[in-house]
């Protein structure tokens, strides 16, 4: 279970990333206490492993794990299984801490064309990439949002079950690593989140007091750059 997903469920968009010109983090302790302490109720049924693991999708495809938090990247993997060994599963949207709240996270892929030697073939390859046959393509394999209006808008890509449900847990789904294109994030700054928050799973602090530690932390980091 990713963090963001579970922080983006208690937290505003606005209570995450950091705040550059401020010099802190937006992550506001209290929220940070109530997402740690959801993965603390949670523990106790889940598998242990990564959700990236191979071996959380080989539980989930052989009917040992009920659910399984990930991207829509996925589903071709549960389509063969579906179609090899039967496997049933639907989708939703991850739970937030109150009704109608959700989780999530998303972010930007983007390319970058640099003014060098091959850099007319390279715009022709980009060029193609972003065309709206390729991700017309890309959105019916694979059901993902993307940002080309006329492939969104292509009959077999608009009818997509998955990229429905994509798209509505956009609107929930806080940035991965907010605000972008302005300064990297501190070298340090997600091992002390994502530490910290292992610690509190672990039970070496509490939520609260754990929560307080980590923004406090992250607080003198981005202070620090």
């Amino acid at each position: 279970m990713s963090l963001a997903n579970i922080y983006s469920g208690v937290a505003a968009p606005d209570e995450w990333g950091i705040d550059f010109d401020n010099k802190k983090t937006r992550i506001a302790p209290e929220k940070l206490a109530e997402a740690t302490q959801m993965l603390l109720d949670i523990k106790p049924y889940t598998s242990g492993t990564s959700e990236d693991d191979q071996v959380t999708k080989d539980l989930f495809t052989t009917n040992q794990l009920a659910f399984l938090v990930s991207g829509p990247w996925v589903d071709p993997i549960f389509e063969q299984a579906a179609k090899e060994r039967g496997l049933k599963y639907d989708r939703v949207l991850v739970p937030g801490a109150q009704e109608g709240q959700y989780g999530g996270v998303k972010g930007f892929e983007f390319i970058a064309i640099a003014p060098k030697a091959n850099a007319k073939i390279a715009w022709e390859f980009a060029a193609y990439v972003a065309e709206k046959k390729q991700m017309t393509r890309w959105a019916a394999a694979l059901g993902r949002f993307n940002s080309n209006d006329a492939a969104l808008a292509d009959p077999q890509v608009s009818s997509h079950s998955l990229l429905a449900i994509t798209n509505e847990a956009s609107k929930h789904a806080i940035f991965n690593r907010p605000p972008f294109f302005v300064k990297p994030y501190p070298s340090d700054y997600w091992s002390v989140l994502l530490d910290g928050v292992a610690d509190i799973v672990e039970g070496d602090e509490t939520p609260q007091d754990g929560a307080k530690r980590i923004v406090d932390e992250l607080n003198e980091l981005v202070a620090d750059e």
